[in-house]
């Protein structure tokens, strides 16, 4: 086929590129907030658990199933916290989804501890949160369930 300069790209021209933008893609602010211990301070020879974990965090969504995030909270030992994190949420219902998170924290009686735990976290355009259920630390915590409250920018 011959090109005839109408309405026709030459051969092997290069094609327009739709930039079609991921809307789950960005970065969201997480705001650390209280958590629920599930078993008694007493039996880890502790007066009481804190349970307002104040902090803040960044989060990066690279699609609707994975993302990473980062940054410091007061821990349940009154302890300061910094984390790492990658989560992976393959699992959707609606604006829920489901799945775990693996990385790492600081702030415990070892310098860096290992983290994975399932995970659960509901969106909707700008504002969020996060579900966690993060298993006991032996000989430190108990598993704990904590929520931060996330705003997407």
């Amino acid at each position: 086929m011959a090109f005839d300069g109408v309405g026709d790209s030459p051969p092997n021209a290069p094609q327009p590129h739709h930039d079609v933008t991921d809307p789950n893609k960005g970065f969201w602010l997480e705001l650390n907030g209280v958590s629920a211990h599930l078993q008694s301070a007493k039996d880890f020879n502790r007066q009481s658990w804190n349970q307002k974990n104040v902090g803040v965090g960044l989060e990066y969504e690279f699609n609707r199933n994975s993302a990473v995030a980062g940054g410091v909270y007061d821990n349940s030992i009154n302890k300061t916290t910094a984390y790492g994190l990658y989560m992976y949420t393959p699992l959707h219902a609606g604006p829920m989804k489901f799945g775990v998170e693996g990385g790492i924290a600081s702030g415990y009686n070892k310098t860096i501890v290992p983290l994975a735990a399932p995970i659960a976290e509901i969106e909707h355009k700008h504002l969020g949160a996060n579900v966690l259920f993060i298993p006991p630390l032996k000989n430190e915590t108990p598993p704990v369930i904590g929520l931060q409250l996330k705003f997407k920018f």
